[in-house]
């Protein structure tokens, strides 16, 4: 064998999700609950696993072509289908009968979302820009870079000055939410999805400018890590070590927390709405918005993804290879039933 063809069959291997997984594992970096509670998702190092709930029977378990760190996943609205970001967008189709595909394969997912009632997906891409798709066709409509909109796909020229990436965002209704780091700091902009939309049908001239600045630029600190929604009304950010609550209708800040080690957040716009941080040690915190009062929940855990059960009453918790489903209460959390291998 050439020491060309032998490289080439390197490479090839390299890539296998098979191969990634005996390597690493089959270690959740994201977790989540489709919206009825009925499903429960997992992905990470190539593979998305999906389980019935409360017995946690396998639905689907499907290998993924990509890379071996992140895979973002996100349920659609109506819980029939769930998409998982690796190398490009693949979605599994759960009802009639589970079946997954890809979307779009061109592309580098760091993070992807359902917005605008689940028509369309928006993806934070190659960690340059967020991009809009359209969720049956996976068409690229719009993507932001370098703090402007382009229809369709854009490549950005060579960076000449600071660097502008979008470095979380999140989806609350109607309204797009980017966090991006700036010359001067970080600071989150909120945008209307249907008039991006219609930009991107070529019915305006421009893509609007933001809705509202959130948050002014914070020059100091580690810039925003996380976000994610509370309710239509209410998104959570980790920023610079601090747990911020922004009402984004109003344009306020509605609550401030000191969290050391803030790294990732998932919410339920449950009565009262409810919100886990998972901080850099593995520690869980419990914050309840309407008594602004925090609660640790432990750090034995070992957590690497996390995620609330849209009524608040379970988190989902990914560690090595499995995924656990704790209930919250007084006391703090109890588990459900076994652990669920990936």
């Amino acid at each position: 064998m050439s020491v060309r063809a032998r490289r080439r069959r390197l490479l090839t291997f390299a890539v296998l999700p098979s191969v990634a997984a005996l390597a690493c594992g089959r270690t959740p970096a994201s977790v989540g609950f489709s919206p009825d509670g009925e499903y429960l998702a997992a992905a990470g190092n190539g593979y998305l696993t999906v389980w019935r709930l409360p017995a946690g029977q396998v639905l689907l378990r499907t290998p993924q072509r990509g890379r071996v760190h992140t895979d973002p996943l996100a349920f659609s609205p109506d819980g029939r289908t769930v998409a998982v970001g690796a190398r490009g967008i693949a979605v599994a189709v759960l009802k009639p009968s589970p079946r997954a595909f890809s979307l779009n394969a061109l592309i580098e997912v760091d993070d992807l979302e359902f917005c605008r009632d689940g028509r369309v997906i928006a993806a934070r891409v190659h960690g340059i820009s967020v991009s809009l798709y359209d969720a049956d066709s996976g068409a690229m409509l719009l993507s932001y870079v370098g703090g402007r909109w382009h229809r369709g796909l854009y490549l950005p020229p060579f960076p000449t000055g600071p660097v502008t990436a979008p470095v979380a965002f999140t989806c609350s209704g109607p309204l797009l939410v980017i966090a991006r780091h700036t010359g001067a700091g970080s600071h989150a902009a909120l945008f209307d999805i249907d008039r991006l939309l219609r930009f991107a049908a070529r019915q305006t001239a421009g893509a609007d400018p933001p809705v509202a600045t959130l948050l002014d630029p914070e020059p100091r600190g580690m810039g925003v890590r996380d976000i994610a929604v509370v309710n239509e009304s209410r998104v959570a950010l980790c920023m610079n070590n601090t747990l911020r609550v922004v009402d984004v209708r109003a344009g306020r800040e509605m609550a401030r927390l000191p969290l050391p080690g803030c790294r990732a957040i998932t919410a339920a716009p449950a009565r009262p709405p409810r919100i886990v941080v998972l901080d850099d040690t593995s520690g869980l915190t419990l914050f309840d918005l309407d008594a602004r009062s925090a609660r640790p929940l432990g750090s034995a855990l070992r957590a690497r993804s996390i995620a609330l059960r849209r009524d608040g009453g379970a988190l989902a918790v990914g560690t090595a290879q499995t995924v656990s489903v704790w209930g919250i209460g007084p006391a703090g959390l109890t588990h459900r039933g076994r652990p669920l291998r990936m």
